[in-house]
């Protein structure tokens, strides 16, 4: 393949993942979209599961990004900061929800589970096999966002 080829290949990027991270966020702004419940003192399992909930949504966004942003030097960061202004986007949003409000703690928990996403994409692309190791790390990832939202809807 030459360098012209290489290059405008790599320049769109990957348009399946672009999808999935789209998609991805569609259903991260259906969730903030839901009005909150009444207030109350909240236990710390469900503190602990909610903020769990927030690192495992943007780290596997962050993740798409990482997989659909063309590989060139600074990509990594490019996925990074996408993700980091979405979770801040996110917030703000809530502002406008009844029942919900921003909070700066729930967006550094997006800022970390974003720097994890983009981590794993880092680790998988060091491996020979990495489609095995994408799928358990997909898999995870859903099955944790799933037990959350499940232990959150039963509060």
């Amino acid at each position: 393949m030459s360098q012209v080829a290489a290059g405008a290949e790599c320049a769109r990027g990957r348009p399946v993942f672009w999808l999935l991270a789209l998609l991805w966020r569609g259903v991260i702004f259906a969730a903030s979209s839901v009005e909150g419940g009444g207030g109350g003192e909240k236990s710390f399992l469900f503190i602990f599961l909610s903020n769990g909930m927030h690192a495992a949504v943007h780290g596997i966004l962050a993740f798409f990004i990482a997989l659909a942003v063309p590989r060139s030097r600074g990509s990594l960061l490019v996925a990074l900061l996408m993700t980091v202004v979405l979770g801040a986007s996110d917030e703000m949003h809530q502002f406008f929800v009844p029942g919900r409000t921003p909070s700066f703690l729930d967006w550094c928990t997006d800022i970390f589970g974003a720097l994890f996403g983009v981590l794993a994409r880092l680790w998988l692309s060091a491996r020979r096999e990495e489609r095995p190791l994408l799928w358990l790390l997909l898999g995870l990832s859903v099955l944790f966002a799933s037990a959350t939202a499940l232990a959150e809807s039963l509060h």
